[in-house]
């Protein structure tokens, strides 16, 4: 039998944020994970599984070293099986989790429990920096009374404090060369922790005296310093706007030398970017050349974007950050017959394709009488409620939706 006490060794978690300012991440770009207790001799192999909305969803990729290389920004399980025998089918890139535990429950095969027992975040660097500017970060939100003080951290990869201050301001002294570092920010009116703050001194030292007294620990923002040799590509203007339910982006180049493509990466909060296009770029050109692309499908309502100029020997730089909001837009739903008596139908317009949205029916004291979970189509949307559950009363529905923002509208029942 195999051995069912498995536990998950931590490598390299980085510790999560609580400031809107710091990524909320466990991993950048690379996953490392272990475990210990399997039996030895037995084939071992580490999973990494996506999360979606919640859920355990499909294999990404199987290995037998625990580390996941490039991983793109997103949400994932992590779990390690130890299994006799050749590998069987269900475990497969591409296949659904839910097979993997439905095989282990009648075979010889064991599966850990998620690491860290939940789905891990995994993100990109925060921020890129060239090596002769100044690294910069800040925090809201923080407690300044009681004797209460900020103090921002600078880590390099040898997780030793190089320097601290509360600015979040470090010079290039500071950091001295190219590589990745961390700043953390600690806000605290304990001595115990303070004294803490020494350049040379390991992070772990920071992190445990955090832990035991009273201490708020925010971050790490994750920090990329290179050399930053400038791109022979000359961007006039990048920026968009709102087309119906799509997002049209548009940007001009005066010059080009050895330019490959463009990437278009989107955001909803602004700090970790996913691909959603790809541009052909013009290699070289003296003239002013224009690009487009429309996304069809707005992550939320507000979406950020940028792009990544990608050259030939794939070297690449950023644009600045855009963004295109429908945080503004309201839309009144219809309800008829109203007053109601048997029953009456609810229609919502949208503008999007899919989008998940809900139905609440309350009192005017905020009592709920009724709820139900929609998907919308582009266009008109109907939906049928029947009120014999239903006091004769005043009431108001409400729509929540992911992109749209919805006014509710008074409804009387009589009996």
């Amino acid at each position: 039998m195999l051995m069912l006490f498995i536990r998950f060794v931590l490598i390299s978690l980085f510790w999560l944020s609580a400031s809107l300012s710091f990524a909320q991440c466990d991993f950048y770009a690379n996953i490392n994970a272990s475990v210990s207790g399997f039996n030895a001799g037995f084939n071992q192999q580490y999973v990494l599984v996506s999360n979606n909305t919640g859920s355990i969803g499909r294999i990404q990729s199987i290995n037998t070293t625990g580390e996941f290389i490039a991983v793109t920004a997103g949400s994932y399980f992590v779990y390690c099986v130890n299994y006799q025998g050749v590998q069987p089918a269900v475990l497969t890139v591409g296949n659904l989790w839910s097979g993997v535990t439905t095989y282990a429950s009648s075979n010889c095969f064991a599966v850990s429990i998620a690491y860290l027992n939940r789905a891990i975040t995994v993100c990109n660097i925060d921020q890129n920096v060239c090596l002769t500017n100044n690294i910069q970060v800040n925090t809201s939100g923080h407690t300044t009374s009681a004797g209460f003080s900020q103090t921002f951290i600078l880590v390099n990869s040898a997780n030793t404090v190089l320097a601290t201050n509360t600015t979040g301001n470090f010079t290039p002294a500071q950091y001295v060369s190219s590589g990745i570092f961390s700043v953390y920010a600690v806000n605290t009116n304990n001595t115990n922790v303070t004294n803490t703050f020494l350049a040379g001194n390991s992070f772990n030292n920071v992190r445990n005296a955090c832990v035991s007294n009273c201490a708020s620990l925010l971050g790490p923002r994750i920090i990329s310093v290179n050399a930053c040799t400038p791109l022979p590509v000359e961007l006039v203007y990048f920026n968009g706007q709102k087309q119906g339910s799509s997002d049209l982006l548009e940007w001009s180049t005066q010059t080009e030398v050895n330019n490959d493509y463009f990437e278009i990466e989107a955001s909803t909060n602004g700090l970790n970017f996913s691909r959603i296009g790809r541009v052909q770029g013009s290699g070289n050109s003296s003239q002013t050349k224009k690009y487009q692309f429309l996304n069809q499908n707005p992550l939320a309502l507000t979406t950020y974007y940028r792009l990544k100029q990608v050259d030939y020997q794939g070297n690449f730089k950023y644009s600045k950050v855009i963004s295109l909001s429908r945080k503004q837009e309201k839309t009144d739903v219809l309800v008829y017959p109203n007053p109601a008596q048997n029953d009456f139908n609810i229609n919502i317009p949208s503008e999007f394709e899919l989008d998940n949205a809900s139905i609440e029916i309350t009192d005017l004291l905020g009592k709920r009488a009724d709820f139900r979970l929609v998907t919308l189509k582009q266009g008109s949307n109907q939906f049928t409620f029947d009120t014999s559950v239903y006091p004769s009363a005043t009431y108001l529905v409400k729509v929540y939706s992911e992109k749209t923002i919805y006014t509710p509208i008074k409804l009387v029942v009589t009996k």
